[in-house]
C-alpha cells in the first residue's frame, strides 16, 4: 500500500470540495485540513500493511473562541460530507504547525482506510 497516495489523494479530495488540505503541514495556512498518518496493522500473510488510521485534523487560526469554532465547525461539516463520518469522537484539541509560535484551535477526525 503506498500510504503517502492514500494520504494525497484525500487531501485532494478534500482540497477539491473546498477545505484546503496538505499532507505536509508547513503547507498549511489555516483554516485548513491536515491529513496524515494514525496507527497501522499488518496483515500476516502478505507482510504489507492492510489497514491504516488516517487523521484529519481541522485547524483554524486563533482568532478568538467562538469565530474559531465556528470556522471549524465549518470544515467539519464539508468534511464529513466528502469522507463520511469518521470512526470514534470528534476530538476538539489544539495543535501546533510548524513555524506557528502558538497552538491553533483544532478538530482531530480520525477515519480507518481497509486496502483490499
Amino acid at each position: 500500500m503506498d500510504k503517502r497516495a492514500e494520504l494525497t489523494a484525500v487531501a485532494d479530495a478534500l482540497t477539491a470540495g473546498g477545505v484546503p488540505s496538505a499532507i505536509d503541514p508547513r503547507d498549511l495556512t489555516p483554516p485548513a485540513a491536515w491529513v496524515h498518518l494514525g496507527p497501522w496493522v499488518y496483515d500476516v500473510l502478505c507482510g504489507d500493511a492492510s489497514s491504516l488510521q488516517m487523521v484529519v485534523d481541522l485547524v483554524a487560526p486563533d482568532s478568538g473562541v467562538a469565530e474559531s469554532m465556528g470556522m471549524l465547525e465549518d470544515l467539519e461539516t464539508i468534511t464529513v460530507m466528502i469522507l463520511g463520518p469518521p470512526r470514534g469522537p470528534v476530538t476538539p484539541t489544539t495543535l501546533q504547525l510548524p513555524d506557528s509560535g502558538t497552538a491553533l484551535p483544532c478538530y482531530r477526525l480520525t477515519y480507518d482506510v481497509v486496502v483490499s
